[in-house]
């Protein structure tokens, strides 16, 4: 059976101020102590914590991982997972929240079901756009419905092909299967997640939906990755992404995607 100890949270930080400090503090108190800690962050982000209390228990096993090339989300996750030991391991964005039952959870339906290498919890979503804290509903709950996929809770390639919108911070990953996969990849705006997930479903890995809701999730965050997509990938460009990512979730290494606005395709052609 799978402890807790096996298990590593990764947390990436591609900058740091007192707004980011004070979600961070109360992300990393719904990590259970047992559970080992990799914060993955920029040689110049500034990051600065103790870690030499929580509020119900020591906690000595953080390594601070600090990356000079890179400072993309994609970039900080595989870098993130570079440095884990344990045989499994889950991303916590900063400001999110693990669910008090949800490792727990984790530990025993894997006992059951361990021909997964990839469990998601639910999400509990919330709106937190213009100053609100708004429950709006959950995330990965679509494959519980009956007839989404071929096993209820469980998606696979078919259910992929025609919806894109779960949740991966919070899943419980199998480490030597996301290594195999080749990880995230950095090109890719947007789309990243999904182009993983079909990667994975394509590779034939199914992946396993708990029906416990494991982890808070906060969307509409001014300054969160989401919030800077909206803001400078419009309709065309996100149709761009995802295209894209059913196209490169064929391969496992990156092939270097790049999005040309047809304004300057039309330059480069009158150039030539």
């Amino acid at each position: 059976m799978v402890q807790k100890s096996d298990i590593t949270v990764i947390i990436p930080v591609h900058k740091w101020d007192d707004d980011i400090k004070k979600m961070f503090t109360e992300a990393v108190k719904s990590v259970p102590a047992e559970v080992k800690l990799v914060i993955s962050t920029t040689e110049d982000s500034g990051f600065d914590f103790s870690f030499d209390v929580r509020s119900d228990a020591k906690r000595d096993q953080v390594n601070v991982v600090k990356s000079n090339d890179g400072s993309s989300f994609q970039h900080l996750v595989n870098l993130g997972v570079e440095n884990v030991t344990t045989e499994w391991f889950s991303i916590l964005e900063f400001d999110d929240e693990y669910s008090k039952i949800w490792f727990d959870e984790f530990t025993k339906y894997q006992e059951y079901n361990q021909q997964y290498n990839i469990y998601l919890p639910l999400n509990d979503l919330y709106n937190v756009e213009d100053g609100r804290d708004e429950f709006i509903g959950n995330g990965n709950e679509a494959v519980m419905a009956a007839s989404f996929s071929e096993e209820i809770g469980v998606i696979d390639e078919g259910s992929l092909d025609n919806y894109f919108n779960f949740y991966m911070p919070g899943a419980v990953i199998k480490t030597q299967t996301w290594k195999t996969l080749g990880g995230l990849k950095e090109s890719i705006k947007l789309t990243f997640w999904y182009e993983f997930m079909l990667r994975a479903a394509h590779n034939g890995e199914k992946m396993l939906v708990v029906p416990k809701v494991g982890y808070a999730h906060v969307l509409g965050r001014k300054g969160s990755l989401l919030d800077e997509y909206r803001q400078t990938i419009d309709k065309k460009e996100s149709e761009f992404w995802f295209k894209e990512a059913k196209k490169q979730s064929f391969h496992k290494t990156d092939k270097m995607s790049k999005y040309v606005p047809e304004e300057n395709k039309e330059e480069d052609k009158e150039c030539s």
